[in-house]
């Protein structure tokens, strides 16, 4: 604690950090919590689809926005545009990360068990 502050939370602990070449170990697997990037996945694991986003899905809180700042093409990803709040106050509260949140982020959850082609 600092000035009667609390500390900032550490978001990543790289503890497992290892160069990978994705012509050697093309595959990932979730091997019961620890990363794990093979040259063919483990008898019986079959590779994730990527996780669908769904446009009903609605969590969250929504903010007004007054307008839209700035756009820039961002290639190969689409095209960024940076909005401007209408509020004094943004909150975001945490979300339970379910497939389905993770996949409106472009992420795909890998549980233990679980294994991607990258």
């Amino acid at each position: 604690m600092v000035d009667g502050r609390l500390d900032p939370l550490r978001f990543e602990v790289d503890k497992f950090s290892q160069q990978v070449s994705l012509g050697q170990t093309p595959s990932f697997c979730n091997d019961g919590g620890r990363a794990a990037c093979l040259a063919s996945l483990p008898h019986g694991v079959a590779p994730l689809a990527p996780a669908a986003t769904t446009s009903d899905l609605a969590v969250g809180v929504e903010h007004p926005v007054s307008g839209v700042i700035g756009v820039k093409p961002t290639p190969p990803y689409g095209v960024e545009a940076q909005l401007g709040f209408a509020a004094d106050l943004a909150a975001y509260a945490p979300l339970w990360v379910t497939r389905d949140i993770a996949a409106t982020f472009g992420i795909t959850r890998v549980k233990p068990g679980d294994a991607v082609r990258l």
